[in-house]
Formats: C-alpha cells, structure tokens, sequence
C-alpha cells in the first residue's frame, strides 16, 4: 500500500508495522519502499533509539516528552538520532497546553528537528493555559519569553477541570 501512495509525495509514514515486530519489521518495510519510514512506538527509551537509528530501519523519529521521561529525555533521544543524521519530530498525546508549551522548550535547541510536529491541546473542550496564545501561526508557534516554560495557568479552568475530574471519579475536590 505504502509503494501505490508513493505517487503523492508523502512526508513519511508513522509506525506503519507493529511495534511488537519491532525493528526488524520496520528496516525490512523501509527497503522495500521509497517513502520515509517514522517510528513512532517502537521508541520510548535511550536504548531503543539507539538501536533503531544505528540499524537504519527509521528515517525519522516520532517521539514526545511523555513516551521518553520528559524534556530531558526528548533531548537525549533527539541527540542519538543526530548522529546518525535523523530527524525528530514531536509526538502529541492527550495533553494541556502545559506540554505545549515544555515540547516547544524542549524542541527549540533540537538542530535535527523535523516541521511534522503535533500539538494536542487544541482537542480540549478548555486548556488550563491561559497565556500565551498557542495556536499555531502559518504552522508555528515561537518559542517562549517568559520565565520557566513561558505560560501562565488559568486557574479558573484548572478549578473546573479539578471538579469534573471529581466528580468522574467520585472524588470531593476542594
């Protein structure tokens, strides 16, 4: 399938394979096609980026702050994949603006970050980020000036999101 949608000029494919098969599955399928190959759940750790990049099985790397332990280890990951000359890109979750806002931290001194970010916030009925403005600008959003990750809670809507979570799961929130 991937070899009959190459005729579109696709950026990539994300974690076309199974994780389970794991990098041998996803080298076999990037020799077999023309497309750029992403994994995506088939890297989580240090070591895991290590071997996907060093086998060649991924020409880039889908990864985010949740699935690698934080900005730290978005970095750390990034790092390896440079030296084998692969780009990252960042991978949304379920997520406030709060992750925004540190991925965009994280990112900003990445020189082998990919322009296929996601972002997740967006999906939420209300973030609990106040400032600043996070929706994207002609596909970007700058990095923050202000101190520690740059936003400012709304402590209104974390009020609200504290209370519906309560009362989701039975819980007196005060």
């Amino acid at each position: 399938m991937i070899n009959k949608l190459a005729r579109f000029d696709l950026e990539m494919v994300e974690q076309p394979v199974s994780a389970v098969a794991g990098v041998p599955a996803l080298k076999a399928l990037k020799q077999s096609c023309s497309v750029p190959i992403a994994a995506d759940q088939s890297v989580y750790t240090l070591e895991e980026a290590h071997a996907m990049c060093s086998s060649g099985a991924a020409s880039l790397l889908t990864v985010g702050l949740h699935e690698t332990g934080g900005i730290l280890g978005f970095r750390r990951v990034a790092a390896i994949a440079q030296v084998f000359d692969i780009n990252v890109c960042i991978h949304g979750v379920w997520e406030t603006g709060i992750t925004t806002c540190a991925s965009i931290q994280a990112a900003s001194g990445v020189p082998n970050l990919d322009d296929g970010n996601q972002i997740m916030w967006q999906l939420l009925q209300e973030d609990i980020v106040e400032s600043p403005d996070l929706a994207p600008n002609v596909g970007k959003i700058p990095v923050m000036s202000a101190p520690g990750l740059g936003f400012t809670l709304n402590e209104d809507a974390v009020g609200r999101a504290a209370e519906a979570y309560g009362k989701k799961n039975g819980l007196e929130v005060t």
